[in-house]
């Protein structure tokens, strides 16, 4: 037995559906019947969802829990409080190696400008690898550094 669905002619939204042809109809001016042989019940829309574009079903959207994108706070708060105040130190320190001091400057200058950082970002990664060689070399990372790259360059939650 199939499933009947009225739905609007020409977006296709579903208005109503049934097994039963007898039990959507009458139809509106703007409704038609779509019939689909597949399904003899509505599926489960935790699972399959109606959509109007294909009128048919599709997977249903998988929530969204994760994002590339998250905030400079949220960023600067997996770096944690002593690392950062360490790597500004390195970055005021005259006597610190000049091109590490640039690097820095240009990665506080670059998070200063982003509304959000990207973990995916190309200037992202490479700011995480040169903090990780930095903390390491100052005995900052209990963590490895693929360790401390992993959790610094993981998603963000939504």
């Amino acid at each position: 037995m199939p499933l009947y669905l009225a739905i609007h002619s020409r977006s296709g939204v579903m208005h109503r559906l049934n097994t039963s042809l007898k039990n959507i109809t009458p139809l509106g001016t703007d409704e038609a019947v779509l019939v689909l042989d597949a399904y003899d019940v509505e599926p489960d829309p935790a699972v399959l969802r109606y959509d109007p574009g294909l009128r048919a079903y599709g997977a249903a959207p998988v929530p969204v829990t994760q994002s590339a994108l998250g905030s400079r706070g949220d960023f600067m708060r997996r770096l944690g409080f002593a690392r950062e105040t360490h790597l500004n130190a390195v970055r005021l320190n005259a006597a610190s190696d000049i091109t590490t001091r640039a690097l820095l400057e240009t990665l506080l200058s670059w998070l200063n400008r982003v509304d959000g950082v990207d973990v995916t970002d190309p200037i992202t990664v490479a700011g995480v690898a040169m903090m990780a060689a930095v903390l390491d070399a100052g005995g900052h990372l209990p963590e490895d550094v693929p360790t401390f790259t992993a959790a610094m360059l993981a998603p963000f939650p939504v």
